[in-house]
């Protein structure tokens, strides 16, 4: 949705957001599909559950990630980017539905077609991410001119004030319009944040790639240490420790704000171009657009995961849910590219020229 990444696409910002996709499909393979890790999880299997935090404490910056691209190039709305997306976000909303149809299992009473047409119009609480970055879309532009008129100082004022509430937020759960990073007013903070850090490079921002990414592990390392101690303590000490452990997967949670963007600058400090990342970087939020469909994500996408759990044990599961992420991946990428024929063809209208 960005007119400058479309007019040249930076392969290592590319990169970045296939990344960014892939730890998606991870997440929803693993908080998502199994369930939080319990007290009882921990007590069953505790290996498995530090392998469920570690996973998900180097994944759950995915959000974040693609919220803080946009702020990196910022968005320039325009009527055929709007558009584009929107008849991405359509054609599989409504393809996925009429493929559903067409299986014979739907549900076809007129309570099930009404919801299913809904669905199709991004008017159900699942597609929450659709509706918060229009809405960011839109907001945009009041932002970029903010950005422009206000100076260096007053925005890392503004941005001070605005994490500092949002992290009171998030400890105590007093601020529920932040809804702990599913919201637009989150993605506002994330990109005004790479917005700063773009256009005011200081000694926080301009380390060594090296440094950024050491940052951005050890920040893994902090979270899954954190959820892991904690699920300890909520098993020997009090229940209520596991509080701390849900705490550190917040997309609003200070720690995940901060790898998010230490992996955007690593990124930002590695160019270089390649047309293969480049074509799957174009195609990336289809991933997003067909895993995550109710109508395929728990009866097929978990339901795999689960089965390949039940197959396999330790680093053979591993390995065989990696090659069945890849291979979601590079389907939704292929899938997309119907969409983009149809899409070329719609583009040269009048209308979008």
């Amino acid at each position: 949705m960005n007119s400058s990444v479309k007019k040249k696409r930076l392969s290592n910002i590319e990169a970045l957001r296939i990344l960014a996709m892939f730890l998606v499909l991870v997440v929803h393979a693993d908080f998502y599909t199994f369930g939080d890790p319990t007290v009882e999880s921990y007590t069953d299997n505790a290996t498995f559950t530090l392998g469920q935090y570690f996973f998900e404490a180097m994944s759950i910056c995915c959000v974040n990630i693609f919220v803080l691209i946009s702020g990196w190039f910022e968005i320039r709305p325009s009527k055929k980017s709007f558009f584009n997306f929107i008849f991405q976000c359509l054609f599989f909303l409504i393809g996925i539905y009429i493929f559903y149809l067409t299986t014979g299992v739907a549900d076809y009473s007129l309570k099930g077609y009404l919801k299913g047409i809904v669905g199709c119009f991004a008017m159900l609480k699942w597609n929450w991410f659709i509706k918060a970055y229009i809405c960011l879309y839109i907001i945009a532009p009041i932002l970029n001119a903010y950005v422009e008129k206000v100076s260096k100082r007053d925005l890392m004022y503004m941005l001070i004030a605005f994490f500092s509430f949002q992290t009171y937020s998030w400890i105590t759960e007093a601020a529920a319009f932040f809804e702990n990073g599913y919201s637009t007013i989150s993605f506002m903070g994330l990109y005004l944040l790479a917005r700063y850090a773009r256009l005011y490079p200081n000694k926080l921002t301009t380390l060594s790639y090296k440094t950024d990414l050491l940052i951005f592990c050890l920040s893994i390392v902090v979270i899954t240490g954190v959820a892991y101690i904690s699920t300890i303590a909520a098993a020997n000490i009090h229940p209520k420790f596991l509080f701390f452990a849900k705490e550190m997967y917040s997309y609003i949670s200070p720690i995940v704000i901060l790898m998010s963007l230490y992996i955007l600058l690593f990124f930002s400090k590695i160019p270089f171009s390649n047309k293969y990342v480049n074509w799957l970087g174009a195609s990336s939020f289809a991933v997003f657009l067909l895993h995550t469909n109710p109508y395929l994500c728990e009866p097929y996408f978990c339901k795999h995961i689960l089965y390949i759990e039940n197959q396999f044990n330790g680093i053979g599961f591993l390995f065989v849910v990696l090659v069945y992420l890849v291979f979601v991946f590079l389907f939704a990428v292929l899938l997309d590219q119907i969409r983009l024929y149809l899409w070329k063809r719609i583009a040269n209208t009048s209308y979008l020229s």
